[in-house]
């Protein structure tokens, strides 16, 4: 419920009465296709669900868990306001991932001092490929005949600053999560005394206003 009230904004669960008592059943936020608000001053909820009909639920028939939001009434989505962020980290992760695939090195270019063929160039790069192409091949000996130079490009591990970049987004990413970096495993160096002080801060300004109101919301729906 947490983690969806964080990400989507807003947790929702349908209050109905069990053997035992109330039960609570939960909704996923994206099945949320409209909330507003009626001449009474309460919110009805409408919930559509693929291949059922849509139906609306009363805010009293609802245990509502809200995250933060620009709007009094619309939930706003943390997933939609770091879509940069996260796309940036995803796109580092296809990057290193292409990047360790290839063994982590740079990308090599052969000149040659006359001219292939296009069949002869097509054979030499899918030679060169098997040979030394990928992690397995990584250290292997390959011997060019004919002259043939050989130049890197691109950039190798250490001027690429993968780890740099890695840390650098993995702390914007725990900006947005409102939690230290070190909760992450960014700055895991960080002394013991300043990571104690770093957690009693996150609760005081974050857990503890968030778990009073979650307290009083569950107080309002559910004790009368």
């Amino acid at each position: 419920a947490e983690v969806q009230r964080r990400l989507w904004g807003l947790c929702i669960s349908e209050i109905k009465l069990g053997m035992n008592g109330l039960e609570l059943w939960p909704i996923e936020s994206e099945l949320i296709s409209r909330i507003e608000q009626i001449e009474s001053g309460k919110l009805r909820y409408t919930i559509t669900e693929q291949g059922k009909p849509s139906r609306t639920l009363m805010q009293d028939q609802l245990l509502t868990l809200k995250g933060f939001s620009t709007h009094r009434i619309i939930p706003e989505s943390l997933l939609r306001r770091c879509r940069a962020s996260v796309g940036v980290w995803l796109a580092q992760e296809q990057f290193r991932g292409s990047y360790f695939a290839r063994g982590a090195s740079p990308s090599i270019i052969f000149s040659h001092p006359g001219t292939m063929s296009e069949p002869a160039q097509k054979r030499f790069k899918t030679n060169v490929q098997s040979r030394v192409g990928g992690s397995r091949n990584a250290h292997k000996i390959l011997v060019i005949e004919e002259g043939m130079k050989v130049t890197e490009y691109g950039h190798n591990a250490r001027n690429a600053q993968l780890v740099e970049a890695w840390d650098s987004q993995a702390a914007e990413i725990a900006r947005w999560l409102q939690i230290h970096p070190y909760m992450l495993g960014v700055d895991v160096s960080l002394p013991y005394a300043s990571r104690e002080a770093a957690a009693r801060e996150w609760i005081n300004l974050h857990a503890g206003p968030a778990v009073h109101s979650i307290e009083a919301e569950i107080k309002r729906d559910l004790i009368v």
